[in-house]
């Protein structure tokens, strides 16, 4: 479970400032559920998921690209992994 440092991280920042700065990294995003703050990063290579809540990141398999889960990572990190993961495919 995330720890309460990491939550109040992540509930200091809007939908809107999350989105705005996973944006401008050049990348589709949509938030397909504000209860739990999920968001959809599209890049060039896959799909990847973002839960604002717990930090998660996750990507599921693709093609011949392994599964990827990061958890508990604060926001810029979450971001920038995304958003990576989303790009590059790791």
């Amino acid at each position: 479970m995330a720890s309460l440092e990491l939550r109040k991280a992540w509930s200091a920042m809007t939908d809107f400032e999350i989105k705005d700065l996973i944006s401008e990294k050049g990348v589709k995003v949509s938030l397909l559920n504000t209860q739990n703050r999920h968001f959809k990063i599209s890049g060039k290579v896959r799909d990847v998921e973002l839960y604002a809540t717990t930090g998660t990141v996750n990507a599921a398999k693709h093609e011949n690209l392994k599964p990827v889960t990061a958890k508990e990572m604060k926001p810029h990190r979450a971001i920038l992994r995304a958003v990576s993961i989303a790009d590059i495919g790791h």
